[in-house]
């Protein structure tokens, strides 16, 4: 395996350390499944998971919004298909946690909002039935 790719690898399983670090200090029974699923992975890369062999790693360009990131894509021997990982080659252990939770925040307000708008819009269809469920009841006595 080239160098490059084993130090992203060794990079990416130490996010993956500090995702279960967040997941510990947040109580894991407290978070949904889908913040877990899309913000806080914690499935490492191995060389018996990945083709690392024959992974190629690519920087961002530093004029775009991702200056700064690294992907990886590499092929999956359990699910035969490439997947494609990424990191911030400079995060520190602060900054990293510091985003992801900003990140995570951020997804669950957007989340209550479009709850707190359901709720609204069942609370109000519960309204009108129950409103005609007790004018049936006056009619039938």
């Amino acid at each position: 395996m080239k160098e490059e790719i084993r130090n992203f690898v060794e990079k990416y399983n130490k996010h993956m350390q500090w995702n279960k670090d967040i997941i510990k200090s947040l109580g894991a029974k407290n978070i949904p499944w889908d913040i877990i699923e899309n913000y806080l992975t914690t499935d490492i890369i191995t060389e018996d998971g990945y083709d690392l062999e024959n992974a190629r790693l690519y920087e961002y360009g530093k004029d775009d919004n991702w200056a700064g990131t690294l992907e990886l894509q590499a092929f999956s021997n359990s699910t035969l298909r490439t997947v494609y990982f990424w990191i911030h080659k400079d995060y520190t252990e602060e900054e990293y946690k510091t985003q992801k939770t900003e990140k995570i925040k951020e997804s669950m307000n957007k989340k209550l909002d479009e709850l707190f708008e359901q709720i609204k819009g069942l609370t109000s269809t519960f309204k009108h039935y129950n409103k005609l469920k007790k004018q049936i009841e006056k009619i039938n006595g």
